[in-house]
């Protein structure tokens, strides 16, 4: 019996990039990467030398224009098994590299750049990482609730989670039980956790590891 292809039966966040390319969704594919790696890859390129080749979000979008642009580009990565972040950092590198040898070219002038990996660079680009993609699923989250009706569920979540309310407090303020307050928290944490782990799929996480992905992310954010 022939083995199913990866393209017809994997219905993973890898196959799904792969397919927005190849249906010519393009723009889509690039809104993504742009709104969850732009700033991240930014700030990892400003911790190394290859700043003084431009604005480092000018740089990382001209990244993005070139790869989108080659056949096969999102497929050398699902078949890696890389995760995206990873990915991303390594092609940028090359991108990089590529666009020094080009100024050289055009301007016969030799352009010094050193070798750009310091150990700041990866943790700079870790923090932007953690944040951006909190910042993107505490927004999708919001308009899951408010799309549904659940605008005090997500605003008891805020006053327990960012400002720290107790359920006895929150419960005193709304005039619920402490039990209604649990569960209209425990609500709008699942959509948060859920806009979290598909942005964590998306970038290749193992969906048996998703809690404990999830957990470090948030960990991160509170050092």
């Amino acid at each position: 019996m022939d083995t199913p292809t990866p393209d017809l039966f994997d219905p993973t966040p890898r196959t799904t990039m792969v397919q927005w390319m190849r249906s010519n969704e393009k723009p889509r594919v690039r809104d993504f990467l742009m709104r969850t790696y732009l700033v991240p890859l930014a700030g990892y390129l400003s911790a190394t030398s290859y700043r003084r080749l431009g604005e480092p979000r000018d740089v990382v979008a001209g990244f993005f224009a070139s790869r989108l642009d080659r056949d096969g580009w999102l497929e050398s990565w699902r078949d890696s098994g890389i995760r995206l972040r990873r990915w991303l950092m390594t092609g940028l590198l090359f991108f990089c590299r590529e666009e020094v040898r080009r100024q050289q070219r055009t301007t016969a002038v030799e352009v010094e750049v050193e070798e750009p990996i310091v150990p700041s660079a990866e943790q700079q680009f870790e923090s932007e990482y953690a944040q951006t993609l909190v910042r993107s699923a505490t927004e999708s989250a919001r308009a899951s609730c408010e799309t549904d009706g659940l605008v005090r569920h997500w605003n008891l979540f805020l006053r327990h989670f960012v400002d720290g309310a107790t359920y006895e407090v929150l419960a005193r303020d709304e005039a619920l039980s402490v039990g209604q307050v649990n569960g209209m928290v425990r609500t709008a944490m699942s959509r948060f956790r859920t806009a979290v782990g598909e942005a964590l799929l998306m970038d290749g996480a193992d969906p048996r590891e998703l809690d404990a992905e999830i957990q470090a992310l948030l960990a991160r954010l509170r050092r």
